[in-house]
């Protein structure tokens, strides 16, 4: 890791002090009348593990600073090492100062090294007529009640429908319904007029029944918007689910699910298996 000029024994001075206050204030063993030997180990000193990773995780909040990875602290360190340390590295960022600012590009490289499973999420708009939008930011929020989330462009006609009908369902898609995926995250003026669909039974909401191995119903349960997005959580009130392996996008790409029906699956009905 990069270092700064050669250590000034004023800041290592300093520094001592701070690390042994730190020290005092979370090790419930700290000698109260006795000088702490700044030269011996911390296993010498008696600090135990748990004492240890707190202290240095205090430590590293304090001065702002990343340990050298090739050569971090542990027990076998002194006090005066770790100051010498502390005062070595480069500083992280301190809190006063502004965040480097990152760009649409890298964070778009960022979040497609995290491949998702893919997912149509669908209502009905005032004028009754189906709405529908490709999403893969789908995440379970909680197990009771049953809520997940899905993030949508503010923009979109779906979340229109969503915000009039207070209710939506998320088709999961098969590995083979690609072409499904990208009708609906595409500027085409009906999709509904080119897959297949019917109303679930429950709510009457848009189901891509040939295109998914999954679909659940969800009332709204709260919205938050966040930029040009709006999160919407939804408590989960119907679910279906068929044998099937999921589509998944990742690095810009469609992929598929390699490992297959689970063992204890009923086979993929014949009527989809071409699909």
């Amino acid at each position: 890791m990069d270092r700064r000029e050669p250590d000034h024994p004023v800041e290592q001075s300093h520094a001592l002090t701070r690390l042994d206050t730190l020290l005092e204030e979370v090790w419930d063993e700290y000698p109260a009348d006795a000088r702490v030997d700044h030269d011996a180990t911390l296993l010498d000193l008696g600090v135990d593990s748990l004492t240890l990773v707190t202290w240095l995780d205090r430590v590293e909040n304090e001065f702002y600073m990343e340990w050298d990875p090739a050569d971090p602290p542990n027990g076998y360190s002194s006090l005066r090492s770790i100051a010498r340390c502390a005062v070595g590295l480069v500083p992280r960022r301190h809190p006063h100062e502004p965040p480097r600012h990152v760009g649409p590009d890298e964070y778009r490289r960022l979040m497609s090294s995290f491949p998702t499973g893919v997912a149509v999420v669908t209502s009905v708009g005032a004028d009754h007529s189906p709405r529908g939008a490709t999403c893969s930011s789908l995440a379970s929020i909680t197990l009771d009640p049953p809520t997940l989330l899905v993030s949508l462009t503010t923009r979109s006609g779906t979340l229109a429908a969503i915000l009039q009908r207070r209710c939506f369902a998320v088709n999961l898609l098969h590995a083979r319904a690609r072409r499904t995926a990208e009708i609906f995250s595409s500027p085409v003026a009906d999709r509904f007029r080119h897959v297949p669909w019917r109303p679930t039974d429950a709510e009457g909401l848009p189901w891509l029944e040939r295109d998914t191995l999954a679909v659940a119903e969800c009332t709204v349960a709260q919205l938050l918007a966040v930029g040009d997005h709006t999160l919407v959580l939804g408590e989960v009130s119907n679910v279906l689910m068929l044998p099937d392996v999921p589509l998944l996008y990742g690095m810009r790409q469609f992929s598929t699910w390699q490992i297959g029906v689970p063992e204890h699956a009923d086979p993929v009905p014949a009527d989809r298996s071409e699909r």
